[in-house]
């Protein structure tokens, strides 16, 4: 159970970029939060199918959010890293690394890269991370 669509959506964004997946959001809105497999032009062509992988989240009377429909079925192989995951979302990143930025608002870019590339495995560009490093700032100080 997720107390809100934000920890929802971080949550199957973070289990999708250790799972190196990638997805698109099929449903946000109202009570329900869904996502399917991206399929790529390229695995399309190969494969000439696409994959089952999807799910689905509602809240629920309680208030809270649950993920009540799951296919777990991959007919497809994970993608290649690349060199800037297209899940890799903007929160995920500010996540990561808020609680440094307090602490350190001089944190270099370099580390904000490393840190990202430490936990998922996957390299952030350096303008991506100079704007989550800005961002962090601006939530912790103020502009």
């Amino acid at each position: 159970m997720f107390q809100n669509r934000d920890e929802v959506e971080t949550a199957i964004e973070d289990w999708r970029i250790h799972h190196n997946r990638q997805y698109n959001v099929t449903i946000s809105g109202g009570k329900s939060w869904a996502a399917e497999r991206t399929t790529r032009r390229m695995e399309t062509l190969i494969r000439q199918s696409t994959c089952a992988w999807r799910m689905r989240a509602s809240l629920q009377k309680n208030d809270l959010w649950q993920i009540v429909s799951w296919v777990d079925r991959h007919n497809c192989v994970g993608i290649t890293r690349e060199n800037d995951h297209h899940n890799l979302k903007s929160k995920l990143i500010a996540k990561l690394i808020r609680r440094v930025v307090e602490t350190d608002p001089g944190f270099k870019v370099k580390s904000i890269r490393d840190a990202v590339n430490k936990a998922y495995n996957v390299d952030v560009k350096y303008k991506k991370a100079w704007h989550e490093r800005r961002k962090a700032i601006e939530a912790c100080y103020g502009n």
